[in-house]
Protein backbone atom coordinates (compact mmCIF):
# COMPACT_ATOMS: atom_id res chain seq x y z
CA UNK A 1 0.00 0.00 0.00
CA UNK A 2 2.85 2.31 0.95
CA UNK A 3 4.64 1.60 -2.31
CA UNK A 4 1.61 2.37 -4.40
CA UNK A 5 1.10 5.62 -2.47
CA UNK A 6 4.69 6.66 -3.18
CA UNK A 7 4.26 5.87 -6.86
CA UNK A 8 1.04 7.86 -6.98
CA UNK A 9 2.72 10.82 -5.25
CA UNK A 10 5.68 10.63 -7.64
CA UNK A 11 3.35 10.55 -10.63
CA UNK A 12 1.48 13.59 -9.31
CA UNK A 13 4.73 15.53 -8.84
CA UNK A 14 5.84 14.59 -12.35
CA UNK A 15 2.47 15.62 -13.83
CA UNK A 16 2.57 18.92 -11.97
CA UNK A 17 6.06 19.59 -13.26
CA UNK A 18 5.00 18.86 -16.84
CA UNK A 19 1.90 21.03 -16.51
CA UNK A 20 3.90 23.90 -15.02
CA UNK A 21 6.54 23.70 -17.73
CA UNK A 22 3.84 23.59 -20.39
CA UNK A 23 2.09 26.52 -18.81
CA UNK A 24 5.28 28.57 -18.88
CA UNK A 25 5.82 27.73 -22.51
CA UNK A 26 2.33 28.77 -23.45
CA UNK A 27 2.56 32.10 -21.62
CA UNK A 28 6.10 32.95 -22.75
CA UNK A 29 6.39 35.52 -25.49
CA UNK A 30 9.21 36.30 -27.84
CA UNK A 31 11.13 39.40 -26.79
CA UNK A 32 12.40 41.59 -29.63
CA UNK A 33 14.88 44.40 -29.27
CA UNK A 34 13.68 47.91 -30.12
CA UNK A 35 15.77 47.80 -33.29
CA UNK A 36 14.25 44.50 -34.44
CA UNK A 37 10.71 45.67 -33.69
CA UNK A 38 11.24 49.00 -35.48
CA UNK A 39 12.08 47.13 -38.70
CA UNK A 40 8.56 45.68 -38.63
CA UNK A 41 6.78 49.01 -38.17
CA UNK A 42 4.30 49.94 -40.90
CA UNK A 43 2.32 52.57 -38.97
CA UNK A 44 3.87 54.86 -36.38
CA UNK A 45 1.73 57.93 -35.57
CA UNK A 46 3.46 60.85 -33.86
CA UNK A 47 2.35 61.54 -30.28
CA UNK A 48 0.37 64.67 -29.44
CA UNK A 49 2.42 67.11 -27.40
CA UNK A 50 0.31 68.07 -24.34
CA UNK A 51 -0.22 71.88 -24.37
CA UNK A 52 0.63 72.21 -20.68
CA UNK A 53 3.89 70.31 -21.16
CA UNK A 54 4.81 72.28 -24.26
CA UNK A 55 4.05 75.61 -22.57
CA UNK A 56 6.09 74.57 -19.55
CA UNK A 57 8.94 73.40 -21.81
CA UNK A 58 8.76 69.86 -20.42
CA UNK A 59 10.58 67.31 -22.52
CA UNK A 60 11.94 63.83 -22.09
CA UNK A 61 11.49 60.17 -23.03
CA UNK A 62 8.64 57.85 -22.10
CA UNK A 63 9.65 54.18 -21.92
CA UNK A 64 6.93 51.58 -22.49
CA UNK A 65 6.68 47.80 -22.49
CA UNK A 66 4.57 46.84 -25.52
CA UNK A 67 2.90 43.54 -26.41
CA UNK A 68 2.14 42.91 -30.09
CA UNK A 69 -0.17 40.18 -31.42
CA UNK A 70 0.77 37.74 -34.16
CA UNK A 71 -1.21 39.90 -36.59
CA UNK A 72 0.90 42.98 -35.77
CA UNK A 73 -1.55 45.00 -33.66
CA UNK A 74 -0.62 46.39 -30.24
CA UNK A 75 -2.61 44.54 -27.58
CA UNK A 76 -1.19 46.06 -24.37
CA UNK A 77 1.05 48.88 -23.23
CA UNK A 78 2.66 49.18 -19.80
CA UNK A 79 4.53 52.26 -18.59
CA UNK A 80 8.11 51.76 -17.43
CA UNK A 81 9.09 55.40 -16.94
CA UNK A 82 8.34 58.94 -18.12
CA UNK A 83 7.02 62.34 -17.04
CA UNK A 84 3.41 62.25 -15.88
CA UNK A 85 2.38 64.88 -18.47
CA UNK A 86 3.92 62.88 -21.33
CA UNK A 87 2.92 59.29 -20.49
CA UNK A 88 -0.72 59.55 -21.63
CA UNK A 89 -0.01 60.89 -25.15
CA UNK A 90 2.84 58.39 -25.56
CA UNK A 91 0.60 55.43 -24.68
CA UNK A 92 -2.17 56.77 -26.91
CA UNK A 93 0.18 57.00 -29.91
CA UNK A 94 1.83 53.60 -29.37
CA UNK A 95 -1.55 51.84 -29.14
CA UNK A 96 -2.20 52.99 -32.72
CA UNK A 97 1.01 51.44 -34.06
CA UNK A 98 0.90 48.60 -36.57
CA UNK A 99 3.63 46.05 -37.25
CA UNK A 100 4.19 43.48 -39.96
CA UNK A 101 3.63 40.04 -38.44
CA UNK A 102 6.78 38.68 -36.89
CA UNK A 103 7.57 35.17 -38.11
CA UNK A 104 9.31 32.54 -36.05
CA UNK A 105 10.01 29.21 -37.76
CA UNK A 106 7.75 30.34 -40.57
CA UNK A 107 4.78 31.09 -38.32
CA UNK A 108 3.34 34.49 -37.24
CA UNK A 109 4.31 34.97 -33.60
CA UNK A 110 3.33 37.45 -30.91
CA UNK A 111 6.16 39.40 -29.31
CA UNK A 112 6.98 42.02 -26.72
CA UNK A 113 9.37 44.93 -27.04
CA UNK A 114 10.38 48.14 -25.33
CA UNK A 115 9.37 51.38 -27.04
CA UNK A 116 10.84 54.78 -26.24
CA UNK A 117 8.80 57.84 -27.23
CA UNK A 118 10.76 61.09 -27.30
CA UNK A 119 9.21 64.50 -26.62
CA UNK A 120 11.31 67.59 -27.28
CA UNK A 121 10.75 71.34 -27.44
CA UNK A 122 14.20 71.80 -28.93
CA UNK A 123 16.25 72.25 -25.76
CA UNK A 124 19.55 70.31 -25.94
CA UNK A 125 19.60 67.43 -23.47
CA UNK A 126 22.57 68.69 -21.45
CA UNK A 127 21.01 72.14 -21.14
CA UNK A 128 17.69 70.62 -20.12
CA UNK A 129 19.35 68.47 -17.44
CA UNK A 130 21.04 71.57 -16.00
CA UNK A 131 17.64 73.29 -15.91
CA UNK A 132 16.10 70.34 -14.07
CA UNK A 133 18.89 70.34 -11.51
CA UNK A 134 18.49 74.09 -10.93
CA UNK A 135 14.72 73.60 -10.59
CA UNK A 136 15.27 70.85 -8.00
CA UNK A 137 17.50 73.16 -5.96
CA UNK A 138 14.93 75.94 -6.26
CA UNK A 139 12.03 73.79 -5.06
CA UNK A 140 14.06 72.59 -2.07
CA UNK A 141 14.66 76.19 -0.92
CA UNK A 142 11.13 77.30 -1.78
CA UNK A 143 9.66 74.49 0.33
CA UNK A 144 11.62 75.67 3.38
CA UNK A 145 10.65 79.28 2.64
CA UNK A 146 6.92 78.51 2.46
CA UNK A 147 7.01 76.40 5.64
CA UNK A 148 8.63 79.24 7.60
CA UNK A 149 6.16 81.80 6.24
CA UNK A 150 3.31 79.54 7.36
CA UNK A 151 4.85 79.37 10.83
CA UNK A 152 5.25 83.19 10.78
CA UNK A 153 8.99 82.87 11.35
CA UNK A 154 9.67 85.80 9.06
CA UNK A 155 13.35 86.39 9.87
CA UNK A 156 14.21 82.76 9.10
CA UNK A 157 11.92 82.83 6.09
CA UNK A 158 13.79 85.83 4.67
CA UNK A 159 16.98 83.77 4.48
CA UNK A 160 15.48 80.82 2.63
CA UNK A 161 13.13 82.89 0.46
CA UNK A 162 16.01 85.08 -0.74
CA UNK A 163 18.07 81.95 -1.40
CA UNK A 164 15.19 80.67 -3.55
CA UNK A 165 15.18 83.98 -5.48
CA UNK A 166 18.89 83.64 -6.27
CA UNK A 167 18.31 80.15 -7.67
CA UNK A 168 15.15 81.21 -9.52
CA UNK A 169 17.12 83.94 -11.29
CA UNK A 170 19.19 81.17 -12.91
CA UNK A 171 16.10 79.49 -14.36
CA UNK A 172 15.21 80.19 -18.02
CA UNK A 173 12.59 82.78 -18.96
CA UNK A 174 9.83 80.23 -19.57
CA UNK A 175 9.95 79.42 -15.85
CA UNK A 176 8.25 82.72 -15.16
CA UNK A 177 5.76 81.32 -12.65
CA UNK A 178 8.52 79.93 -10.43
CA UNK A 179 10.49 83.18 -10.67
CA UNK A 180 7.45 85.30 -9.91
CA UNK A 181 6.51 83.12 -6.94
CA UNK A 182 10.00 83.36 -5.47
CA UNK A 183 9.87 87.16 -5.40
CA UNK A 184 6.34 87.08 -4.00
CA UNK A 185 7.44 84.94 -1.04
CA UNK A 186 10.24 87.37 -0.15
CA UNK A 187 7.65 90.15 -0.31
CA UNK A 188 5.52 88.28 2.21
CA UNK A 189 8.49 87.89 4.53
CA UNK A 190 9.13 91.64 4.27
CA UNK A 191 5.51 92.37 5.17
CA UNK A 192 5.81 90.16 8.22
CA UNK A 193 8.94 92.04 9.27
CA UNK A 194 7.25 95.41 8.80
CA UNK A 195 9.59 96.41 5.96
CA UNK A 196 6.83 97.60 3.67
CA UNK A 197 8.90 99.44 1.06
CA UNK A 198 11.03 96.35 0.47
CA UNK A 199 7.85 94.28 0.29
CA UNK A 200 6.51 96.60 -2.41
CA UNK A 201 9.73 96.27 -4.40
CA UNK A 202 9.61 92.46 -4.30
CA UNK A 203 5.89 92.37 -5.12
CA UNK A 204 6.47 94.73 -8.05
CA UNK A 205 9.25 92.51 -9.39
CA UNK A 206 7.01 89.45 -8.95
CA UNK A 207 4.24 91.14 -10.92
CA UNK A 208 6.56 92.24 -13.73
CA UNK A 209 7.92 88.71 -14.16
CA UNK A 210 4.43 87.24 -13.94
CA UNK A 211 3.24 89.42 -16.81
CA UNK A 212 5.57 87.53 -19.16
CA UNK A 213 3.60 84.29 -18.68
CA UNK A 214 0.20 85.40 -17.37
CA UNK A 215 -2.77 87.21 -18.85
CA UNK A 216 -4.57 90.13 -17.21
CA UNK A 217 -7.63 87.93 -16.62
CA UNK A 218 -5.71 85.12 -14.88
CA UNK A 219 -6.50 84.63 -11.21
CA UNK A 220 -2.77 84.71 -10.42
CA UNK A 221 -2.70 88.29 -11.71
CA UNK A 222 -5.53 89.10 -9.32
CA UNK A 223 -3.49 87.77 -6.41
CA UNK A 224 -0.51 89.86 -7.56
CA UNK A 225 -2.72 92.95 -7.43
CA UNK A 226 -3.74 92.09 -3.86
CA UNK A 227 -0.06 92.01 -2.86
CA UNK A 228 0.63 95.34 -4.56
CA UNK A 229 -2.48 96.85 -3.01
CA UNK A 230 -1.57 95.69 0.47
CA UNK A 231 2.01 96.99 0.30
CA UNK A 232 0.83 100.38 -0.98
CA UNK A 233 -1.91 100.45 1.64
CA UNK A 234 0.58 99.92 4.47
CA UNK A 235 2.82 102.62 3.01
CA UNK A 236 -0.08 105.08 2.94
CA UNK A 237 -0.38 105.14 -0.87
CA UNK A 238 -4.15 104.85 -0.66
CA UNK A 239 -5.06 105.82 -4.23
CA UNK A 240 -2.74 103.14 -5.63
CA UNK A 241 -4.03 100.65 -3.09
CA UNK A 242 -7.63 101.36 -4.12
CA UNK A 243 -6.79 100.79 -7.77
CA UNK A 244 -5.00 97.50 -7.16
CA UNK A 245 -7.72 96.18 -4.86
CA UNK A 246 -10.44 97.02 -7.37
CA UNK A 247 -8.56 95.29 -10.18
CA UNK A 248 -8.03 92.22 -8.02
CA UNK A 249 -11.69 92.04 -7.07
CA UNK A 250 -12.81 92.27 -10.70
CA UNK A 251 -10.43 89.54 -11.86
CA UNK A 252 -11.26 87.15 -9.01
CA UNK A 253 -15.01 87.57 -9.40
CA UNK A 254 -14.68 86.62 -13.06
CA UNK A 255 -12.34 83.73 -12.20
CA UNK A 256 -14.98 82.44 -9.78
CA UNK A 257 -17.55 82.38 -12.60
CA UNK A 258 -15.21 80.72 -15.08
CA UNK A 259 -13.89 77.81 -13.04
CA UNK A 260 -15.82 74.72 -11.93
CA UNK A 261 -13.30 73.33 -9.44
CA UNK A 262 -14.90 73.94 -6.04
CA UNK A 263 -11.65 74.26 -4.06
CA UNK A 264 -10.46 77.01 -6.40
CA UNK A 265 -13.83 78.76 -6.24
CA UNK A 266 -13.72 78.87 -2.45
CA UNK A 267 -10.18 80.25 -2.46
CA UNK A 268 -11.37 83.03 -4.78
CA UNK A 269 -14.25 83.80 -2.41
CA UNK A 270 -11.84 84.09 0.53
CA UNK A 271 -9.59 86.40 -1.49
CA UNK A 272 -12.51 88.62 -2.56
CA UNK A 273 -13.64 88.92 1.07
CA UNK A 274 -10.13 89.98 2.11
CA UNK A 275 -9.87 92.53 -0.69
CA UNK A 276 -13.19 94.11 0.25
CA UNK A 277 -12.16 94.29 3.91
CA UNK A 278 -9.04 96.19 2.85
CA UNK A 279 -11.12 98.46 0.60
CA UNK A 280 -13.58 99.14 3.40
CA UNK A 281 -10.71 100.16 5.68
CA UNK A 282 -9.55 102.70 3.07
CA UNK A 283 -13.08 103.98 2.56
CA UNK A 284 -13.62 104.42 6.28
CA UNK A 285 -10.28 106.19 6.73
CA UNK A 286 -11.18 108.61 3.92
CA UNK A 287 -14.38 109.58 5.71
CA UNK A 288 -16.47 109.36 2.53
CA UNK A 289 -19.85 107.80 3.44
CA UNK A 290 -20.71 107.17 -0.22
CA UNK A 291 -17.55 105.13 -0.72
CA UNK A 292 -18.24 103.21 2.49
CA UNK A 293 -21.80 102.40 1.35
CA UNK A 294 -20.57 101.31 -2.09
CA UNK A 295 -18.04 98.88 -0.61
CA UNK A 296 -20.60 97.48 1.83
CA UNK A 297 -22.98 96.83 -1.07
CA UNK A 298 -20.24 94.98 -2.90
CA UNK A 299 -19.64 92.91 0.21
CA UNK A 300 -23.24 91.72 0.14
CA UNK A 301 -22.71 90.41 -3.39
CA UNK A 302 -19.84 88.07 -2.62
CA UNK A 303 -20.55 84.69 -4.26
Amino acid sequence: MVGSSQKLFGLAVFALAVMTAGSVCVRAQTQLSAEEADKLLIKNPAPRYPPIAEKSKIQGTVKLNVSVSKTGSVVSVRTISGHMFLVGPAVEAVKKRRYRPYELNGKPTAFTTVVEVRFSVGIPDDEYERELETARQFFDEEKKCRALLKEQKYSDAEVFCKAAVKIADRLPEHRGLEKSGAYEYVGRAMLGLGRFQEALEYFTRSYEIGKTVLKEADAETGYAYINLGLANHLLGNLDKARDYYDRAEKILRQAYKDIELEDARQSYVRAIKSVLQYRLAIAESSGDPKEVDEIKKRMTKIP
